[in-house]
C-alpha cells in the first residue's frame, strides 16, 4: 500500500503541473510538439527502488534522451546508489550518436575500418532501451519504454551468499514515463518493472527525471 501510494502522489503531482511550450526563434504560442530525429534531452533524476529480495534503496541518476524520429527515442541512463548501480550500454554509444561522432570509412585510412566497426557496435547498442512517445495534451506525452541489456549489480542484501556476488546481471525492463514540458525544461516521473534473465533479481524502480530538452535545428512544431 505504501508503494501504491508513493506512486500515486508522483503522478498526481505531475498532472497538476501546467505549462507551454514555445520556439525561441518564433515568438508566437505554439502547441503541441512533434519531436525531431536528433533532438536530445539530458535529466538528472531521483529514484526509489524496490528489488526483492534487496532492501529499497535511494539512488541518484543521469539520463540521456535522442530521437531518431518524430515518436522514437534511443534512452540511457547511469543511476547510482549505496551498494547499487545500474547503466546500459548505451551509456557509451548514445553520446557519440549525440555528438555526431561518425569514423568514415576508408581503405587509405590505417584502422579506421576497425575504429568504424567499434563506433558501429556501440550505436546498434544504444537501440536496446528504445522509447514511443505519444502527446495526451498540448504539453504532455506517455513514453513507455523498453531495456533489453541492462546492467545492474546489487551486494546490500544481509544474506552471506548473495552479499558476495559483486558480478553484474543483465535485465530485461519494461516501464512508462510521463513526460510533462515547459518552454525547454522536463518533468518526468516513471515506473518500470525490472527482472533478471537469471532470475536473480525482479522487482519496480519509480522517480523522476528533471532535464532540460536540446531542439536540432529543424526542429518542428504543430499548431492545433
Amino acid at each position: 500500500m505504501k508503494k501504491l501510494l508513493i506512486i500515486s502522489f508522483i503522478f498526481l503531482c505531475s498532472a497538476g503541473l501546467s505549462a507551454q511550450t514555445i520556439n525561441e526563434t518564433n515568438p508566437q504560442s505554439l502547441n503541441r510538439i512533434v519531436h525531431s530525429a536528433e533532438d536530445v534531452s539530458v535529466s538528472l533524476s531521483g529514484n526509489m527502488l524496490f528489488n526483492d529480495p534487496f532492501e529499497s534503496v535511494f539512488a541518484g541518476g543521469l539520463k540521456m534522451r535522442m530521437f531518431v524520429g518524430e515518436r522514437f527515442s534511443f534512452d540511457t541512463d547511469l543511476v547510482v546508489g549505496k551498494d547499487y548501480f545500474h547503466f546500459g550500454p548505451g551509456i557509451f554509444g548514445l553520446p557519440l550518436l549525440i555528438f555526431g561522432a561518425q569514423p568514415g570509412f576508408s581503405t587509405d585510412e590505417q584502422g579506421s575500418f576497425g575504429l568504424f566497426l567499434v563506433s558501429l557496435t556501440l550505436m546498434a547498442l544504444s537501440a536496446e532501451h528504445v522509447a514511443y512517445h505519444f502527446p495526451v495534451s498540448n504539453n504532455t506525452e506517455f513514453s513507455p519504454f523498453v531495456s533489453f541489456l541492462r546492467l545492474k549489480q546489487l551486494n546490500m542484501d544481509k544474506s552471506p551468499a548473495l552479499a558476495k556476488d559483486d558480478a553484474l546481471h543483465v535485465f530485461f525492463v519494461a516501464g512508462l514515463e510521463l513526460n510533462r514540458y515547459y518552454k525547454r525544461f522536463i518533468i518526468s516521473p516513471y515506473l518500470e518493472y525490472n527482472v533478471a534473465y537469471s532470475g536473480y533479481s525482479r522487482g519496480f524502480n519509480l522517480g523522476i527525471n528533471v532535464g532540460y530538452y536540446f531542439p536540432n535545428h529543424n526542429r518542428k512544431y504543430v499548431e492545433n
